[in-house]
C-alpha cells in the first residue's frame, strides 16, 4: 500500500479489525487491551501512521 502512495491513516480509519470474545468478562476486557495495543503500535511503528483515528481500535458488541 504504501509503495503505491495509499495514505495509511485514510486506510487505518476505515479498518476495523475482528477480535474473537468469549463470556469470560476478565478475559474478555484484556484481549481487548490487548488488541488495541498491539493494533495502534503496528500502524504506528510498522506502517507510519501519524493520525490518532487510524490507530484506534473500534469495538463492536
Amino acid at each position: 500500500m504504501l509503495k503505491r502512495s495509499v495514505d495509511i491513516n485514510a486506510i487505518g480509519r476505515g479498518l476495523s479489525p475482528v477480535v474473537a470474545l468469549d463470556r469470560d468478562f476478565f478475559e474478555h476486557i484484556a484481549k481487548l487491551r490487548a488488541a488495541r495495543r498491539i493494533w495502534a503500535r503496528t500502524m504506528k511503528e510498522k506502517w507510519g501512521a501519524t493520525d490518532p483515528k487510524a490507530m484506534c481500535l473500534r469495538a463492536h458488541g
